[in-house]
């Protein structure tokens, strides 16, 4: 394939490209999974060898929790490949024998990386641009193999899940089966099943896809699929979306309860029926009832945001913490008209004009994600009428301040 242009702030519209964003929701986000072909060096600005050994350089980021081995998916004992440690607040872990883990790896197996999301400032700028553009708890995680073997059984994730290839190639097979809304167990994987089971409910083989680098797959939560890498070094970079489901509702809703008296009272004795009856339908009118002076829709959409936009590095920025300030592109529909020889850009909440000359930052703007003023500073230097039209923006609701 041809070099393509190297992207140093990946947007999800920089990744899943040449697919578009409003394509993408229309026809694939949690229903049916999206292969993506790209040129070899897509990704090269996002991952690289260099940045896979400064990572593995931050030795105290790494344990059994984060960095494992499997061979042909089954894991590995970290027995095998581990030693006993300790935290700084005195629990015990195991952290990883680089020189084993090396030996493992030469001998066959697979490495995964775990949280990996904000080991690197490229890394953290994708994360914060997945997790503004979906409104979600995003994760990173890495895969490794020097030889070809099986990488994932057949099965499926509880969570909707972004599959780069940026070195060597991969096997995909999908399968007709699907696990509607899937549940995750406490560490957000699948619930387990027996192996032959996921087997019977995989179903026929729909699509086998090779990935190349440069390539991505989109896999919805609960789609049933398995991959194997080829011969030589593989690298698979991997989010994952965990998109709020009604039970995390039900979570944020028993956070709010305590308040209320009749939450707190003690529940009827078992051997009055009508008693627990009408205590749970008091409770759930209270629910209803208090829902306005609780503000509860308004509250959990501020807790949905701030975990969703919190920054995942530090924004400090030294030497200019003045600049810090984020702003999001919401997801709303915009249209933008050439009218009368100047530009002219519709919101939700009014419309904004500007010239020829600076639709050049209008353009920017509406094609990122989440900014900062300082990286906005670094593309347009020292622009007053520049930051005028992100304010203009702001009032018209298609940018928002966070």
């Amino acid at each position: 394939m041809q070099p393509s242009a190297i992207v140093e702030n990946y947007t999800f519209q920089n990744l899943i490209a040449p697919l578009s964003v409003d394509d993408f929701y229309k026809e694939h986000l949690g229903t049916a999974p999206a292969f993506i072909g790209g040129p070899d060096d897509k990704f090269s600005a996002l991952w690289s060898w260099k940045d896979f050994n400064l990572i593995l350089g931050k030795t105290r980021h790494w344990s059994e929790h984060t960095c494992w081995l499997t061979q042909n998916a089954i894991p590995i004992s970290t027995d095998l490949y581990c030693y006993d440690s300790l935290k700084r607040d005195l629990p015990g872990i195991q952290r990883p024998n680089f020189e084993q883990v090396g030996e493992a790896i030469n001998g066959g197996a697979a490495l995964f990386l775990d949280r990996i999301e904000t080991l690197r400032p490229t890394i953290a700028s994708t994360t914060a641009n997945l997790r503004s553009k979906f409104g979600a708890t995003i994760t990173g995680r890495l895969s490794f193999t020097k030889d070809s073997q099986l990488l994932r059984q057949s099965g499926f994730e509880s969570n909707d899940l972004l599959l780069m290839q940026t070195e060597g190639e991969l096997s995909v097979q999908l399968f007709e089966g699907c696990s509607e809304n899937p549940l995750a167990e406490p560490d957000n994987a699948p619930v387990s099943l027996p192996q032959e089971d996921i087997n019977t409910l995989c179903g026929d083989l729909a699509a086998e896809i090779s990935m190349g680098p440069g390539d991505l797959l989109y896999i919805p939560a609960g789609q049933f699929f398995n991959a194997t890498t080829t011969p030589g070094p593989s690298v698979q970079l991997q989010f994952t979306i965990r998109r709020s489901t009604g039970l995390d509702f039900v979570d944020f809703l028993l956070q709010q309860i305590p308040d209320e008296p009749l939450f707190r009272a003690d529940m009827p004795f078992f051997d009055e029926p009508e008693a627990i009856k009408l205590r749970i339908d008091a409770m759930a009118e209270a629910i209803q009832v208090r829902s306005a002076d609780w503000n509860i829709p308004a509250t959990y959409r501020e807790q949905r945001r701030q975990e969703a936009l919190l920054a995942p590095l530090s924004p400090l920025g030294l030497p200019r913490p003045n600049s810090i300030t984020k702003f999001r592109r919401k997801n709303v529909n915009f249209i933008l008209e050439d009218i009368n020889r100047s530009w002219q850009v519709t919101g939700p909440n009014g419309k904004v004009a500007f010239t020829k000359q600076q639709k050049k930052v209008c353009d920017w703007l509406l094609e990122q994600d989440v900014f900062d003023v300082r990286r906005f500073e670094d593309v347009f230097h020292n622009n007053t009428e520049a930051r005028q039209i992100i304010l203009d923006l702001v009032d018209a609701g298609i940018l928002e301040a966070v």
